[in-house]
């Protein structure tokens, strides 16, 4: 029912707001591993202003058929291309006006803070920037022993939105400081959560119309 409420929803905005042509190019492939399992492919960019994600992976996240979905880091927003009625609707949503509107806020803090670099972690055989980081609940330490490493040749900036998907995912305000870069390892003491295990440069061309929502 919440999915077919948040299509309605979708919809109405739609009919309300013109559509805007938008070109997306992407110049590398990536494929990520989830604790030594399983895999998920993404397009990112050097410059680092959008990711895209194909649909086989958002739709079960989201509860949504669709076809793909970008993160716009340069808008701070989100464009999901959803399977409706047999034909594909391509939605911009601002990820903090979503945020504010429809997620109810839960009480607390969290943040993720640098504590010091360490060593270089070679990754695809090239030595990449490393930090360990420091997990805070309500002022409180809960997790010293997190590690992201980071290709520094990607630029992105992760803080801004990962704070704003943070809120949408738990309702909890969060401040998360991260080095610019693409994230490519996150660790916890001896286990391995995520890891990049394929960069291929692989480009992806998408050029489409967006509804906007307000």
């Amino acid at each position: 029912m919440k999915q077919l409420l948040f299509l309605i929803g979708l919809f109405c905005s739609i009919c309300a707001f013109a559509q805007e042509q938008r070109h997306y190019e992407f110049d590398h492939k990536i494929i990520y591993t989830i604790e030594g399992q399983d895999t998920f492919e993404m397009w990112v960019q050097k410059t680092g202003q959008a990711i895209y994600v194909d649909g086989e992976i958002l739709s079960p996240a989201l509860q949504l058929d669709l076809n793909g979905g970008i993160i716009d880091f340069s808008k701070g927003s989100m464009i999901l291309m959803m399977n409706v009625g047999g034909e594909q609707i391509t939605t911009e949503a601002n990820l903090e006006n979503l945020a504010e509107g429809n997620i109810e806020p839960t009480e607390g803090s969290t943040s993720i803070v640098i504590d010091s670099r360490v060593d270089d972690e070679m990754i695809l055989g090239q030595p990449t920037p490393t930090y360990k980081m420091s997990m805070m609940e309500n002022g409180e330490l809960v997790d010293e022993h997190i590690v992201f490493s980071f290709d520094s040749s990607f630029n992105y900036d992760f803080d801004a939105v990962f704070n704003q998907l943070y809120y949408m995912g738990t309702g909890i305000k969060s401040s998360f400081e991260f080095p610019e870069g693409l994230i490519v390892k996150v660790s916890e003491e001896d286990d391995v959560l995520i890891e990049l295990t394929s960069l291929e440069p692989n480009q992806k061309i998408l050029d489409f119309e967006v509804q906007l929502i307000q």
